[in-house]
């Protein structure tokens, strides 16, 4: 009986044993192993790089039912799976997104979690679907007892994400759809998006442009109630300090410049989210940038990704 006892705790431990630690929302989770969620035929596959990490509700995540306050594990996972895929970053947003909302007594829920890539049909599966499969695409609609306009759910979504995201050089995308409003977080490499698909408050052009603009309320959220009575402001082509004829002249020569040729240095920039600041782009007539037949991006307008 005692060599019995012995062989299945053995098992047992096999099992749980603890992968990478990582932290969702105030709670402490571990990566899946092989044998919680065997992926050798891709069906956990984080299809567009976004980083994020395989879970599984069984070994010693046993009993974590709740991902974060708002969102629980049986919202987010596939019901037919135990293992499913997640981002903290991403976890954050949704959450501050959920509180926000809950906050201005419009709650909304997860309509949508994530999906497995293994369930999906590559050829006909909606960009919807491929970001949720990534773990960092989620589907957001209001309880039905809340009469609101899901333009609500975007601004919530715009007014904590894109900084969220930006730190960690990533994008966000939004899809208004009919009744539902689709948020993920992007890879290194995908662009932003601002679409539409059925929903009739906005076409694509004016939802993009009323999607900037709530960025940028975003970004001065919670500095309303700043004295800003003592800072001396500009006037248009104005120079500070008056009488400066160069930023060498003010803060001296550069000690070493940020090339793209610097591939380490470059790629630790971020770009600058807001649209209603004009900053000097004199690369973007250029012939090429950064490599002989690299089109130039005229970044102005709006955030275009964190492609070096």
């Amino acid at each position: 009986m005692a060599m019995l006892v012995s062989v299945f705790v053995l098992f047992f431990l096999a099992i749980t044993s603890s992968g990478e630690e990582i932290r969702l929302g105030s709670r402490i989770f571990y990566t899946a192993s092989d044998t919680l969620c065997p992926n050798n035929d891709g069906r956990y596959n984080d299809t567009k790089n976004t980083g994020s990490y395989l879970l599984s509700v069984r070994g010693d995540n046993y009993g974590q039912r709740v991902i974060s306050t708002d969102i629980l594990t049986d919202y987010w996972k596939s019901p037919s799976h135990n293992c499913y895929r997640a981002h903290p970053t991403f976890i954050d947003c949704i959450q501050h997104v959920l509180s926000d909302l809950k906050t201005q007594r419009t709650r909304a829920i997860i309509y949508s979690g994530y999906k497995a890539w293994g369930d999906l049909d590559p050829v006909t599966a909606t960009d919807q679907e491929i970001w949720a499969s990534a773990g960092t695409g989620v589907e957001l609609m209001y309880e039905k007892s809340v009469t609101a306009d899901i333009s609500g759910i975007a601004e919530a979504v715009l007014r904590y994400c894109p900084a969220k995201f930006e730190r960690i050089q990533r994008n966000i995308g939004i899809i208004m759809q009919a009744t539902s409003v689709h948020v993920h977080m992007t890879g290194p490499d995908d662009l932003p998006s601002f679409l539409v698909d059925g929903y009739t408050g906005f076409n694509t052009a004016a939802f993009q442009s009323w999607a900037l603009t709530r960025i940028d309320m975003g970004l001065d959220y919670g500095l309303s109630n700043l004295d800003c009575s003592n800072i001396n402001t500009l006037s248009t082509n104005q120079v500070y300090p008056t009488g400066a004829t160069s930023p060498e002249a003010v803060v001296g020569d550069v000690d070493e410049a940020i090339t793209r040729d610097n591939a380490t240095d470059f790629n630790t920039l971020v770009q600058f989210l807001r649209h209603d600041v004009e900053i000097q782009n004199d690369e973007r007539s250029a012939s090429w940038c950064g490599t002989v037949g690299t089109a130039c991006v005229d970044c102005r307008a709006s955030i275009v990704g964190n492609q070096p």
